[in-house]
This record gives structure tokens, sequence and C-alpha cells, in this order.
């Protein structure tokens, strides 16, 4: 569900009521019964930055630049989860 909300930031519009029915849909556990993690599985290369790269950002507009990157990059390492997660965002939005 992780990625459905980086899905949600990049793809959509990153609204709060994307998160809340993201939240939503997690309280509906309606993945109970899937496998974890979900193949093919966790990316060993989980992108080029990592959140405690974030940490020397002082400014609010270099960490907000820092967090878009290092959303964009676990993204697209795990590329071939994405499906997933689109299929949340579509199941949390209703359609």
């Amino acid at each position: 569900m992780h990625l459905g909300g980086v899905c949600w930031a990049i793809e959509h519009d990153g609204s709060e009521k994307g998160y809340r029915a993201l939240q939503k849909l997690v309280e509906r556990d309606h993945l109970k019964d899937e496998p974890y993690p979900p193949p093919p599985g966790i990316p060993k290369d989980r992108g080029a930055y990592t959140a405690a790269s974030l940490k020397a950002f002082d400014q609010p507009v270099l960490l907000i630049n820092g967090v878009d990157r290092w959303a964009r990059s676990a993204w697209m390492a795990y590329e071939p989860l994405q499906p997933l997660a689109r299929e949340c965002v579509k199941l949390a939005m209703g359609s």
C-alpha cells in the first residue's frame, strides 16, 4: 500500500482524498489472502536515493525537491510492482 501512495503522488494529483481512500482500502484488508511480498518480490535495488539522503536538507525547498527525487527513484526501482500499485489506487478510488 505504501507503493500505492507513491503511485498516487506521482501519477495522480497527490491530494489528501487519495491517501484517505488508500487508508480505507487498507482497513478493508483486501490483500489478506495474497502472498507478501507480492510477486516478483521486493527489488534488490530500491533506487538511487534513500530517506537517509534527505537529512542534510535544511531548507524547505531543498527537502521538497529531495523527497520528490527519492519518491521517483523508488517508483522506478519498483517498476515490476507498479501494476499492483495502480490497481490499489483504482480500487481505493472506486473505479
